[in-house]
């Protein structure tokens, strides 16, 4: 392994070094900029992670490969460019994990495997016209067909996105962790995907499916289901209206919502994925109406939830509210429920499905009268 250091800031790797190796510089916050000399040729997963005072980096033409999760979290980072010679790319790309002042990005002339059309700053893959990295001011051109997994992970800056008409596969984790995503539109005339009555969210229109939203959405009545992270660590999302049209809300699809404080999941509602609300902190009262298949991680590590309502025939309830999914029942800081409401006659087959320490705060609701 070649021996880094860094002085006055500035990392310094020896010549002759053809790899830089993973974890080279991993979480040293001290490293300002780095200058790769021209003999290195791969740059290994996570080799500058965590360095949060990086602000400049220059990478040489003699690089072919970059790994993934190369510069993730360097949030000091504003400016990167491609060479022409960088002919692979990690699966997950390089500003995964958060470069929050990343707002430049550049694919050098003569790239024959990647460009950045139009000053788009961004990523795409040449040959197929897929966008395989953003940053928070990316303009999508509308050449592009695809948008590849992660390709805006952890974009905090990302606010506005604009989906063009050529766009017909979008991966379903492609915005997940864009905490301040709130608008979002599709070009009129996109086969696949739609952004119906203005309700910035994108829309599979075949089959009425949400895979995208943000902190501004608005369900429209004509959704059927909530795709796995749509709303993933959407953190400016204040309140959400689930409309009666949703029978299924997928795995993840609100986790770590952290501006939630309440939530209504209707009767319409019959399959809620693995950990759908999962670490919403700041989440107080939620309402599970329908008959619900399986609760599998559902509220886990949301502390602040006190109060919970059921209706009839949950089926399953398993670790679904505990303040560590890996931990276990019995462990005291796990309960931070104060109320569970079930209808009336109900206690006993709640009893059932739920852990014996939290029997004692099940309350039957009284049976509501016919209005006349």
């Amino acid at each position: 392994m070649a021996e880094y250091e860094i002085k006055d800031g500035v990392g310094i790797i020896p010549e002759g070094t053809k790899i830089i190796e993973s974890y080279a510089f991993k979480n040293r916050e001290e490293l300002k900029s780095i200058v790769i000399p021209k003999s290195v040729e791969v740059i290994e997963h996570r080799a500058f992670s965590g360095c949060k005072g990086l602000t400049n980096v220059v990478i040489p033409d003699s690089v072919t490969t970059i790994e993934a999760w190369v510069f993730e979290k360097c949030i000091s980072l504003s400016e990167i460019v491609i060479p022409a010679s960088v002919t692979k790319l990690g699966d997950v790309h390089f500003c995964l994990g958060g470069c929050t002042n990343l707002t430049k990005i550049v694919v050098a002339e003569g790239n024959p495997k990647y460009d950045s059309r139009g000053d788009c700053n961004a990523i795409i893959e040449t040959e197929s016209n897929e966008l395989v990295a953003g940053c928070g001011t990316t303009v999508i051109p509308d050449s592009v067909t695809s948008i590849r997994q992660w390709a805006f992970h952890n974009c905090d800056q990302l606010e506005t996105i604009a989906i063009p008409a050529s766009v017909k596969k979008l991966s379903r984790d492609c915005f997940t962790g864009c905490s301040n995503l709130k608008n979002i539109t599709i070009a009129e005339g996109n086969e696949v995907y739609d952004s119906r009555n203005n309700c910035n969210a994108i829309i599979r229109t075949e089959d009425n499916v949400l895979i995208v939203g943000g902190t501004e959405t608005v369900i429209p009545d004509s959704v059927t289901e909530i795709g796995p992270f749509a709303f993933d660590h959407r953190a400016g999302l204040k309140k959400i209206v689930i409309p009666d049209s949703v029978t299924k809300i997928g795995d993840l699809a609100f986790n770590e919502c952290s501006g939630l404080t309440d939530i209504v999941i209707p009767a319409s509602v019959t399959t809620l994925g693995d950990g759908a609300f999962s670490g919403c902190a700041n989440l107080k009262t939620a309402s599970v109406l329908g008959p619900v298949k399986a609760l599998t991680e559902t509220f886990s590590s949301c502390k602040a939830l006190n109060t919970i309502t059921f209706g009839a025939g949950i089926k399953k309830i398993e670790r679904a509210f505990q303040y560590d999914p890996g931990s276990l029942y019995d462990a005291k800081e796990d309960y931070y429920l104060k109320t569970i409401n079930v209808p009336a006659k109900k206690a006993k087959y709640y009893k059932t499905r739920l852990p014996e320490k939290l029997h004692g705060i099940i309350v039957e609701l009284p049976v509501e009268k016919a209005k006349k």
